[in-house]
Formats: structure tokens, sequence, C-alpha cells
């Protein structure tokens, strides 16, 4: 949450393409909320020409995450991206 904008788009830039997934270039990054009580934060990351990604940043020590399409995310019906979730 600290970064600046730009430096939030190329961190998951190089999340994405480090991880095996196709982004040109990260357009969006949105913070949908965190999940309590677990203080995992979750973003939704728009790319360029390409999908649309949820990514799960978990409150551990390593900051882990889980990335999963925007398409897969509604397909085993795990919420909606780019929506802000409820507090």
């Amino acid at each position: 949450m600290a970064l600046s904008e730009k430096d939030r788009r190329n961190a998951f830039f190089v999340l994405l393409n480090s991880n095996g997934e196709s982004c040109k270039e990260v357009v969006r990054a949105f913070y949908q909320g965190s999940d309590k009580p677990s203080g995992d934060a979750i973003w939704s990351v728009g790319c360029r020409g390409g999908p649309s990604y949820a990514i799960l940043v978990r409150a551990d020590a390593k900051g882990s995450t889980e990335i999963m399409t925007c398409e897969s995310v509604r397909t085993v019906r795990a919420g909606t991206c780019f929506v802000r979730l409820p507090d």
C-alpha cells in the first residue's frame, strides 16, 4: 500500500511474469480489501491486451502470493475482480 501507483504496477508486472503469467503491461491495480481475520490483501490487476488477475498477498513473513485469472475467480464463484470487498 505504501508504493506509488507506478511502483505498484511494476511490482505486479514482475510478480505475474516471474510466475509464468502473460502480462505485457499492468494498466490497473485495484485494492479490493483485506480478508478478515487473516489480513491477507486482495488485489485485482489488469493487463494491456491480456487477462486480468486476482492476486492474494498473504500477511505472512514472506508476503507469499496466490494468482488466479479473473475468469477463473468467476468460474469457481470466488467473487468478482475490481469490486471492493465489504468492510
